[in-house]
């Protein structure tokens, strides 16, 4: 009777992460030698790409936090966070330093980021953090190592959006 229950708490929670819900905070592990398809977000298994990663949070934290653990390198990606509300995530590790182009928030909502050792590789005409969509996020606790901008562009673009920032230059 009671491995029914455990079976059962294991399958609900299961269909809870396939809705977009998640009832914990967890880690998932990004190295730039990982694979996207054949990765699980383990330290045995890490994704290649932090986009990668970030498209299996699910869309509803729940008022969890979910760490993206990067290892060190050049990661030439812009990354996406859309659709996501209540809680809080994590990109980086305060001791690896991780190059890349740049955050797109959208239409996120009470969700809290936090960005640590990046280095900034802007490509393209959108600063590093770019938050549009009526999003409501809290953008703290960022270390930018160093950044390299285009002329006319700055950190941050906010569009229709609701944000409190705090920034640290190390």
């Amino acid at each position: 009777k009671f491995g029914k229950t455990v079976n059962g708490i294991a399958n609900f929670v299961s269909d809870l992460e396939t809705i977009g819900f998640t009832d914990r905070s967890k880690t998932i592990y990004v190295d730039y030698r990982g694979n996207d398809e054949n990765a699980d977000g383990s330290t045995t298994h890490p994704f290649k790409t932090i986009q990668a990663a970030i498209n299996t949070i699910p869309k509803n934290l729940a008022g969890h936090t979910i760490t993206i653990d990067v290892g060190f390198g050049v990661y030439n990606e812009r990354l996406l966070l859309e659709n996501i509300v209540g809680g809080k995530i994590i990109v980086g590790n305060p001791g690896n330093v991780f190059t890349i182009q740049g955050i797109d928030i959208d239409n996120c909502s009470n969700v809290e980021t936090n960005i640590y050792q990046i280095e900034y590789n802007q490509t393209g005409s959108k600063g590093l953090f770019d938050v549009s969509g009526g999003s409501k996020v809290v953008i703290k606790s960022n270390m930018i190592i160093d950044g390299v901008s285009q002329a006319g562009t700055g950190i941050m673009a906010i569009d229709n959006s609701s944000v409190s920032a705090e920034t640290k230059n190390g």
